[in-house]
């Protein structure tokens, strides 16, 4: 070797040398789709412990297991591991500690669980883990508290459980839940905040919401949507804040929101739509502040929003309720209050009779709030089969009128019962007019 080639050759192992410096190396990252490529990093990069740019793994069918990479400590950017079809678990990561950036596990068909994570404590970006379609486990999570931004779990058809989050306890980003196979949130036991949005969508088993017990605020948005099966909001008893707009709809067998007595402030608008089976609202009775539009459509069954009686109506900037077709009582006070503040920007129509039209429900209020007139007012028995009786009011006009709108019987007010044996079971509505106004409630008739 002659002396110019041994100055460069030199040269080359100080260059080398240097760019491991630390054990730090490749801050342009490095790309596997072979498995051969994995097998040679210990030989291609001796003493290299912290990578300084992105991994990414795009292995198809060759990759089978990450054994190569078992001298890895630290990620400095993204870790990426995708569509690797024959990777089965993780192991070869066992000693990689920290991620800079997102971790994103993302279609990889026969990736059964998170083995060789379970030393990962800290990631600085995003936790992704969508389709893939076998992983029956996260357990190797564990040790993972924090996530500086989104946390997204979808499309990974077996999996059923969130056990390995036990110890997450803030996401600073979004939080996105569309897993078909979940029946609850066991494994989020710990989460107490979430400052981006959380998104429950579309989890085609999800009973309940339990493994959210210890959550105390949302930050931009609470979406729960399209959970065909949820019954209730069992899990979000310890809720008090969320920050931004509050969506709930197209919940179709949801008939429960009490877990939510503890909520006091929606910063933002509150949707409640299309959730078909619910009777009421009860449980937002703490409910004191929505700044932002007040949204109740087309819930079918809904009879009863006395719940939302403490809002301030100040806080309200739109109200609408529209096409609940059972809802004959909307004289509660918030609304009472709003529509004396701001009665143009309303719109009351298609209810029953009584909050058919937004001058229905001024009628009633005249008479006074749920608080005072209305809650004085009863009819009863109801249901009943033959008569009914009415206290609250001593004189006055009752019509009886049929889910058609028609008025079928009329009587004045005074006597002890009033008899409806001649009709026929059904629906109807009492509406009562008294010298100031009236008021419409609902009877059922066996």
């Amino acid at each position: 070797m002659n002396k110019i080639t041994a100055k460069i050759f030199l040269a080359f192992l100080l260059i080398v040398n240097l760019s491991f410096v630390n054990g730090q190396c490749l801050p342009d990252g490095i790309f596997f789709n072979t498995q051969q490529q994995i097998d040679d990093f210990p030989s291609d990069f001796p003493g290299c412990t912290i990578i300084e740019g992105d991994v990414e793994l795009n292995g198809f069918s060759d990759i089978t297991n990450l054994n190569g990479l078992s001298q890895i400590e630290e990620i400095q950017g993204d870790l990426w591991i995708q569509e690797s079809d024959n990777l089965i678990d993780l192991s070869g990561l066992d000693n990689l500690h920290t991620i800079g950036g997102f971790l994103k596990i993302v279609g990889n068909d026969d990736l059964i669980n998170f083995h060789g994570l379970e030393n990962l404590s800290s990631l600085g970006g995003q936790l992704y883990i969508e389709n893939n379609i076998n992983l029956e486990n996260i357990s190797a999570l564990i040790n993972i508290t924090e996530i500086n931004m989104d946390l997204s779990i979808l499309g990974n058809t077996v999996l059923n459980s969130l056990n390995g989050l036990e110890n997450l306890t803030t996401v600073f980003g979004n939080v996105t839940i569309e897993n078909s196979t979940f029946e609850n949130l066991y494994g989020l036991e710990s989460l107490v905040t979430i400052e981006g949005r959380l998104l429950i969508s579309r989890n085609d088993s999800l009973l309940n919401l339990v493994g959210l017990n210890n959550l105390t605020s949302v930050g931009w948005e609470l979406s729960i949507s399209e959970n065909s099966v949820l019954e209730s909001l069992i899990g979000l008893e310890s809720l008090t804040t969320i920050d931004g707009s509050c969506n709930i709809s197209l919940n179709y067998n949801l008939i429960s929101i009490s877990s939510l007595a503890n909520l006091t402030t929606i910063n933002g608008d509150f949707y409640f739509g299309s959730n078909f089976a619910i009777p009421s609202l009860a449980g937002l009775e703490g409910l004191i502040s929505i700044n932002g539009f007040l949204n109740l459509v087309s819930n079918f069954q809904l009879t009863n929003i006395e719940a939302l009686r403490n809002i301030n109506a100040a806080s309200i900037t739109f109200l609408y309720i529209q096409n609940n077709t059972l809802l004959s009582e909307c004289a509660i006070k918030s609304v009472c209050d709003f529509l004396d503040l701001n009665t143009s920007n309303t719109n009351i129509v298609l209810n029953a009779i009584g909050c058919y039209t937004r001058q229905e429900v001024e009628d009633a209020c005249a008479l006074g709030t749920e608080e005072n007139q209305l809650a004085k007012l009863k009819i009863f028995p109801n249901p009943t089969n033959n008569s009914f009786e009415v206290s609250g009011l001593q004189n006055g006009v009752i019509e009886i009128i049929d889910s058609q709108g028609r008025t079928v019987k009329q009587l004045d007010l005074g006597e002890n019962s009033y008899s409806i044996s001649e009709l026929s079971a059904g629906i109807y509505f009492i509406k009562i007019t008294s010298e100031k106004s009236s008021i419409t409630k609902q009877l059922i008739k066996t």
